[in-house]
């Protein structure tokens, strides 16, 4: 039972997920779009200073002396809880969908051996 709420809880989610995925592609384009633009301007000797790009280098900075202060082991530590509540809870999803406990949509088109048998009749 408690799979299953986890489960439609997750499909309910599934929309959200979708679009807020959508955005980051979207936002990681643009900068990268933005970022090409920056690397004309450097290769043609215009002006290099950029808030943007320098707000970026500044984030990268930022999150590369938390990696560094958690140390590598902590960051494996956490990759794997990641993963492994992943794999479970995609197992889980599997298990509650196979053993039929699930609301999902039922088959109702009849099986091609049913369609060949129903004409030789």
């Amino acid at each position: 039972m408690a799979g299953s709420s986890v489960i439609s809880r997750l499909r309910r989610l599934a929309p959200v997920v979708s679009r807020a995925g959508g955005a980051v592609v979207l936002l990681a384009g643009g900068y990268v779009a933005y970022y090409g633009r920056y690397e004309l301007r450097l290769l043609r000797g215009r002006d290099v200073a950029d808030p943007v790009i320098a707000a970026v280098v500044t984030l990268q900075g930022w999150l590369a002396d938390g990696v560094d202060q958690l140390g590598a082991i902590a960051v494996a530590v956490a990759f794997t809880a990641v993963l492994t509540g992943a794999v479970i809870l995609a197992w889980r999803a599997r298990s509650v969908v196979r053993g039929g406990t699930t609301a999902g949509p039922v088959d109702t088109e009849p099986s091609a051996t049913h369609v060949e048998r129903s004409h030789d009749g």
